[in-house]
């Protein structure tokens, strides 16, 4: 499979970033008079997010068709109503939740709060994954996505994950890795790894499994250095 980025931006800021990157970006970025862009701090051993700037929305009727969407917002710049009234451009739409809970004031500090979207916008989410702390927030909508017959994911950290789907509640474990280094964006690829895999048709238990090594294994390293490849995912699972 080939995978391309879309995004909203200056291109200059994201390429220079995407150079320091381990892995070849295919960068599709539609033009911003700046880069999003947050400032986090850890108070009480918690993380503070401050938005300093926002790019602005993404033009979802610009989408590429593609086998699998991994719809990942930092800043409420996807409108999943909007999504779903184009019509799906992919066979599964996964969606990690995280960017659409975010609401800040006026000095950009982020906090929490339900997604501002309407009844149908579940009807293009194929899979939902967030963190436990957040389930009070993206609760009412994740049930409307097993509702339509999609599965919500709840991600517990080392205490692994939570299937909810119209077939009932599964619990699995995480994969126990002791050289963690860097665990910036373990989420994500937890979640990349699961659509591919369900896409493919890999059976549920099976999909969590490879997706929770490929997480634990991209925390090895700084960065995308730590990614794993499918043969060494698959020789842990």
């Amino acid at each position: 499979m080939r995978a391309a980025t879309l995004g909203r931006g200056v291109l200059a800021e994201v390429s220079s970033i995407c150079k320091t990157l381990a892995v070849e970006v295919d960068l599709r970025l539609q033009p911003a008079v700046c880069t999003t862009r947050f400032r986090n701090t850890s108070v009480g051993g918690s993380r503070q997010q401050v938005v300093e700037a926002t790019a602005g929305a993404i033009d979802v009727a610009a989408l590429p068709e593609c086998d699998v969407l991994h719809v990942a917002p930092v800043s409420n710049e996807i409108d999943l109503d909007a999504l779903s009234s184009a019509g799906p451009k992919a066979d599964f739409v996964g969606l990690t939740a995280q960017g659409i809970l975010r609401a800040w004031d006026d000095t950009g500090r982020v906090a929490l709060r339900p997604p501002a979207v309407g009844p149908t916008a579940a009807n293009a989410i194929d899979a939902i994954v967030f963190a436990d702390y957040e389930y009070e927030f993206v609760a009412s909508f994740a049930d409307e996505v097993v509702r339509n017959g999609g599965l919500a994911v709840v991600t517990r950290n080392v205490a692994g994950c939570t299937v909810l789907s119209k077939s009932g509640t599964d619990d699995f474990p995480a994969y126990r890795f002791d050289g963690a280094v860097d665990d910036t964006g373990a989420g994500d690829v937890f979640a990349a790894a699961l659509f591919v895999e369900l896409h493919r048709g890999v059976p549920l238990a099976g999909a969590v499994r490879f997706a929770a090594v490929a997480s634990a294994l991209s925390t090895r390293a700084v960065g995308t250095a730590g990614l794993a490849t499918r043969d060494e995912i698959l020789a842990c699972c």
